[in-house]
């Protein structure tokens, strides 16, 4: 059925399972309507749990470090001539982060220590290493470079003038 959970638990110390399933039982000794109030305040309950479970297991993630990959529009800065006459460029960005913000954070500093700022950086995800030949220009082994050394690295510049 797609209408319940079943969850699994176990008390800590002394502590009473009872004690902790009360909020749960939803057919104790009542009224229809009393029972219907019950369920009600269970499901509040269960989905404020659940809640928090997600949380907490998203915040696990996002402190763990993995390679990101986005797609970068770059403007060289004054004397930085490495694109030629270009008014800027594209191009895909590969670093290690906790999550989306730290990336892009990271991304714009070392760009900028490169010589180039970053106008807008887009397509932000996690690098799938299960799936890496959707990606071009080799990035595959770019990103085993930034698992490995945990920097900044770059695919090919695609430049334009307007």
């Amino acid at each position: 059925m797609t209408n319940h959970v079943h969850l699994v638990f176990r008390s800590a110390g002394e502590q009473k399972p009872e004690l902790l399933t009360g909020d749960f039982t939803v057919y104790q000794q009542g009224s229809v309507e009393q029972a219907q109030m019950r369920k009600v305040k269970g499901q509040k309950i269960m989905k404020r749990m659940l809640e928090k479970l997600i949380t907490m297991y998203i915040m696990n993630i996002q402190n763990k470090c993995s390679v990101w990959i986005g797609l970068a529009t770059v403007i060289p800065v004054e004397g930085n001539n490495d694109i030629g006459n270009a008014k800027g460029a594209a191009v895909n960005v590969l670093h290690w982060a906790k999550n989306e913000n730290d990336f892009r954070e990271k991304v714009a500093l070392q760009l900028s220590e490169y010589g180039y700022c970053l106008e807008e950086l887009e397509d932000v995800e996690l690098f799938d290493f299960s799936n890496s030949e959707k990606y071009n220009d080799d990035i595959d082994e770019k990103a085993e470079i930034v698992k490995k050394m945990k920097s900044l690295q770059w695919g090919t510049f695609y430049t334009f003038d307007q």
